[in-house]
């Protein structure tokens, strides 16, 4: 029985050397990894990945021209069932595309003026009155 405790305290440490071991091995070499640059890519690389570029420009302008094709159509299905009911359509109010310098550095962060916003302030539904 005793031998029995022995041999099984020495396999548990053992494992737990091994393992602590097997650690420091991997945090070793992530750390050869870290520092690890990668080669600068191949003219070939470079003009496939300048092709890919340029036909994903080419699919976006696709989709770009079917989408306003689209909108087109919808448009004018809603003006002549206007029309077939008697109703004028409105006019569309021209609108200027907007100049790239007037955008926002990301265009999907709303203002800081928008949304919950932490501080010391209280907000308006919070009551002065004492808790009874």
């Amino acid at each position: 029985m005793i031998t029995w405790r022995i041999a099984r305290y020495s396999l548990t440490c053992r494992a737990a050397r091994y393992s602590r071991l097997a650690i420091l091995l991997c945090f070793a070499g992530a750390a050869g990894t870290i520092g690890a640059k990668l080669p600068p890519p191949t003219p070939e690389q470079t003009a496939k990945a300048a092709a890919e570029a340029e036909k994903a420009k080419a699919q976006a302008a696709e989709e770009q021209a079917a989408l306003t094709r689209v909108q087109d159509r919808v448009v004018s299905a809603y003006q002549a069932d206007l029309k077939s009911r008697g109703i004028t359509p409105p006019t569309p109010t021209p609108v200027a595309p907007t100049p790239q310098a007037n955008l926002p550095m990301k265009a999907v962060e709303p203002p800081r003026s928008t949304g919950p916003h932490g501080g010391n302030t209280p907000s308006a539904e919070s009551h002065s009155g004492n808790a009874k």
